[in-house]
């Protein structure tokens, strides 16, 4: 039947039969009533849809008809499939764009990158997310339509699947969050419905639980008692490191403030108030985005005071040159090295990190909350030293309220006090 003509509904012989002519003209095929093929001079023979679109008559193509290749019943079977797309409230706008390719998985990895940036995150962390991507969805997924994924989720599956077996826990949970971002804008933008990458974290254990199988730790190695802590202090007291003292001074403040080893490392003059004991830093320098009062102990005034004559008027407290000779702050890796490099033969070396700090402030304010308490400060004065958020906006504006400057001083000082205790600073 599929060479035979029934009436204006056309076959692959009429359409092979079709003369060609000095002009293009169409001709109506039927079955559904708005696929249409063009006949041009040159022979070729293309099919399209001419849909009424706020009265208007516009036309999406589809292919060439090619026998054996691209055939009136394929043409018909992908007229249908764009009919009922644009029935469900799709333009032909969007339909020509989607046969471009505009609606692939890695378009809307490049929207989700996009947003990222708009959002000011950091070169590194967007490199990271790329790397991980290139390494692992784009490969087999980047010219995919996201529709396509939709309807087929084992796709994702398939790719989380490889890296359990490979055991990149942390890494497979971080893509199986981000999929759940990149698919999330392709519902906003009405393209799909169901988010493909929905509960696909529920399949693996979390990295938590699989370090806790294997009897390892996932936290940053940390200094929690007082003979080791003692034993650091002497050490870096005594360090004369070979290229000057910024890094011995960028070990002191990570203890003294226990701050996320980037915000030392980036720590610049305009943000620190010295006068009045406050360091101030901007939310977009935070991980959480919003901004950060560190309330500096004596010792992290003297500290950076010691610093403000090695450094003069750059605009880092840490100056460092890159790679390429460029004068910049110090870098994260700087202050690992540097910690690395205390002692002798690495003895710091998986002992403690410059994060780990953070975990021995947490600890040593844990073991002596009693004496915070009695001092008159919030339970959660800690945390909000440490820059720790609530999910609860609400809480958090509670927290603020309560945890003052003022608060944060004497915490701060009686921490600075409570190490010296153990070992004189030597500051």
């Amino acid at each position: 039947m599929a060479n035979k003509s029934h009436g204006n509904i056309l076959t692959d012989k009429a359409i092979r039969e079709l003369p060609i002519k000095e002009k293009p003209y169409l001709k109506v095929c039927g079955e559904p009533k708005e696929l249409y093929i063009r006949v041009n001079p040159n022979g070729k023979k293309s099919f399209f849809i001419w849909y009424r679109e706020n009265g208007y008559k516009k036309r999406c193509l589809l292919k060439e008809f090619r026998e054996g290749i691209y055939s009136i019943a394929e043409a018909r079977k992908e007229a249908l499939d764009k009919l009922k797309e644009l029935e469900s409230g799709k333009t032909i706008d969007q339909l020509k764009r989607r046969s471009k390719g505009e609606f692939t998985f890695g378009r809307y990895f490049e929207k989700f990158i996009k947003s990222k940036k708009m959002l000011g995150r950091e070169d590194k962390t967007i490199r990271k997310i790329q790397t991980r991507h290139e390494s692992w969805t784009l490969p087999s997924l980047k010219n995919v339509d996201v529709r396509e994924i939709e309807r087929h989720p084992a796709m994702l599956k398939d790719i989380t699947d490889l890296m359990h077996e490979k055991g990149i826990a942390e890494t497979r949970q971080r893509l199986s969050n981000e999929l759940l971002s990149i698919f999330d804008i392709a519902i906003k933008e009405r393209e799909i419905t169901y988010n493909p990458a929905y509960g696909l974290k529920d399949y693996y254990p979390t990295p938590a639980e699989i370090a806790k199988k294997l009897g390892k730790s996932l936290h940053y190695a940390a200094l929690i008692e007082k003979d080791d802590i003692k034993e650091f202090i002497k050490d870096l007291k005594w360090w004369q490191p070979r290229n000057g003292l910024h890094c011995k001074h960028a070990i002191y403040l990570q203890i003294l403030t226990a701050n996320r080893p980037s915000n030392t490392a980036k720590a610049k003059w305009a943000d620190i108030d010295l006068e009045n004991g406050i360091w101030t830093i901007p939310a977009y320098e935070m991980k959480m985005r919003t901004e950060h009062i560190v309330a500096l102990s004596s010792y992290a005034i003297k500290i950076l005071k010691k610093q403000k004559v090695l450094s003069g008027n750059f605009e880092y407290v840490f100056p460092s040159t890159n790679g390429q000779g460029k004068l910049t702050h110090l870098s994260i890796d700087g202050i690992r090295k540097a910690i690395v490099n205390l002692g002798y033969k690495g003895k710091w070396f998986k002992r403690t990190t410059a994060h780990g700090f953070r975990a021995t402030f947490d600890t040593i304010c844990e073991l002596n909350s009693d004496k915070i308490n009695n001092m008159g400060l919030p339970n959660r004065t800690p945390e909000v030293a440490l820059s720790h958020q609530e999910n609860n906006a609400v809480k958090k504006a509670y927290i603020r309220k309560r945890a003052e400057i003022d608060d944060l001083k004497i915490l701060m000082q009686w921490y600075a006090d409570y190490l010296n205790s153990i070992e004189p600073l030597g500051i």
